[in-house]
Formats: C-alpha cells, structure tokens, sequence
C-alpha cells in the first residue's frame, strides 16, 4: 500500500515487472483503487466482486469472549488502535 495513488501504481509497477511471476493475486481492493482505474484493459484481471463489510471493534474483549473458538487452547492477540485506544 503506498501513500499516494502515484506511490501505489509504483508498487504494482515493479511486482508486474517481475518476468518469472505466473499470476500475481490480489484481494480485498475497493473498486475505486488505483491499479483497477489506471489499466487499458481491466478485464484481463478477472476481477471479482464481493461483498465485504470492515468494521471497527470498539469492545474488542467482549468481541472475542462471545466468539466461538475450535480449543480450548491459549492465544494472545495484541492490538494497537491509536484512533478508539
């Protein structure tokens, strides 16, 4: 991800002029990113649409104790959220 749209096209510029990639993949780009408005032929891409929705946990512990989880085992996650601390 770069910090401009210019900064972006250049990222996929240089993993596109990498000659022994087969197939480069991509998920989760909004339909307004950079590399899907600036090709001739967006096409090609195969490009696939499909619902998602982001959110933002606010109460990030509760979020995780009312999730169902495969074990019984211990995980420790830890997150950074400088805009909701």
């Amino acid at each position: 991800m770069g910090d401009s749209a210019e900064a972006t096209l250049a990222i996929w510029r240089f993993i596109f002029d990498i000659d022994w990639l087969a197939r480069v993949k991509a998920i989760f780009l909004s339909l307004d990113h950079p590399l899907l408005l600036s090709l001739k032929a967006p096409r090609r891409l195969n490009f696939l649409v499909r619902e998602g929705l982001w959110v933002r946990l606010i109460d990030l512990a509760a979020a995780l104790i009312a999730r169902g989880y495969a074990t019984d085992g211990t995980i420790v996650i830890e997150v950074t959220d400088e805009f909701c601390p």
